[in-house]
């Protein structure tokens, strides 16, 4: 005699088995960030690294998968993805595209203000990169504005930081002295050196 009880059982058994391992394979194929592709932090230290070695070429390749993973993982108002398409932003501007750097510096800082508000070290730090690369550019009114705006904000951002301030100003002075704008610099100097001796 055949027992339907336990011979249902088993087919219950069985379907529930192929179900669950039909939905880890289906989960596995649909995600396989979790076994096949790199965290954000992994990539972020590639990249640092091969931007620190000089390696350009290959950083600017872990640069565009750092975004990416930054925008699946954390979504587009993250800081990570913030920092993502800064960097991504830098390495452009070291091929020489100028214009595309420009366009992830500015996604980068609308991500910034968003998440973190007008006064964050990350905002003068995205303020300071478009600096360069409008002097870069050689639209050195932009350049002036945005360098200043670091200042200010850093000012803000880091009260007691002096060493951040003294950077944010140093950048605005070496553009004062590369361009040749004589009185400004003096005036930043004597900030400066008053800001030193503190």
């Amino acid at each position: 005699m055949i027992n339907t009880k336990k011979n249902g059982c088993d087919l219950f058994m069985k379907k529930y088995l192929f179900s669950i391992a039909f939905a880890f394979i289906m989960v596995l194929l649909s995600n396989n960030s979790i076994y096949s592709e790199e965290t954000w932090d992994t990539l972020n230290s590639k990249m640092i690294e091969f931007y620190n070695n000089k390696n350009y070429e290959e950083g600017f390749e872990v640069a565009l998968k750092c975004v990416k993973a930054a925008e699946k993982d954390y979504g587009k108002y993250h800081l990570k993805t913030a920092t993502s398409l800064n960097n991504l932003a830098e390495f452009y501007k070291l091929k020489g595209d100028l214009k595309e750097a420009e366009k992830y510096y500015k996604q980068s800082l609308a991500i910034g203000k968003v998440i973190l508000g007008k006064n964050s070290y990350f905002m003068a730090t995205c303020y300071k990169n478009l600096g360069f690369l409008y002097d870069m550019k050689g639209e050195l009114t932009k350049a002036e504005k945005y360098f200043i705006d670091s200042v200010e904000i850093t000012k803000k951002a880091n009260k007691g930081n002096r060493f951040l301030l003294f950077d944010a100003l140093n950048n605005l002075l070496d553009f004062y002295t590369k361009h040749s704008m004589e009185e400004k610099r003096k005036e930043l100097s004597i900030r400066l050196d008053n800001l030193v001796s503190e």
